[in-house]
């Protein structure tokens, strides 16, 4: 297993549905043995082929999941943020995004209008939790 998965598997809740925007940080393989259903949006398939893994193009309404425990997301699809809102307002999940450094206060104003707050960062990624 790869260090990055052991430090997000720590980070965050171990069952239930997980949300990846983008390619998982380059470990979704191992996110698929954490979670029950793994949804993954991208605008091209992962090539990564499991019963729990669930593909969706960038142009699909994901307003309907509203089981969602954990939400990751890649750095460089941190424009795609406003798809996740209804997601963000019903379950309110945890939130990873790659980067150490956290994202700027323009891009992450939904995390402030949510109470959601910048908790922790990490080697490889920062963490935002609803307080």
């Amino acid at each position: 297993m790869d260090k990055l998965a052991k430090k997000i598997r720590k980070a965050l809740p171990k069952n239930g549905n997980l949300l990846v925007i983008g390619r998982g940080m380059g470990v979704l393989k191992n996110l698929l043995t954490f979670y029950d259903s793994v949804f993954v949006i991208d605008s091209e398939h992962p090539n990564v082929y499991s019963k729990n893994l669930i593909y969706k193009n960038f142009n699909c309404e994901i307003s309907y999941l509203y089981a969602v425990n954990c939400i990751v997301i890649d750095r460089n699809k941190v424009e795609y943020l406003d798809k996740i809102l209804p997601i963000i307002v019903k379950s309110r999940p945890p939130v990873i995004i790659e980067g150490e450094d956290p994202i700027p206060r323009t891009q992450s104003k939904i995390f402030f209008k949510n109470h959601y707050n910048h908790v922790s960062q990490h080697e490889k990624f920062h963490i935002w939790r609803k307080q």
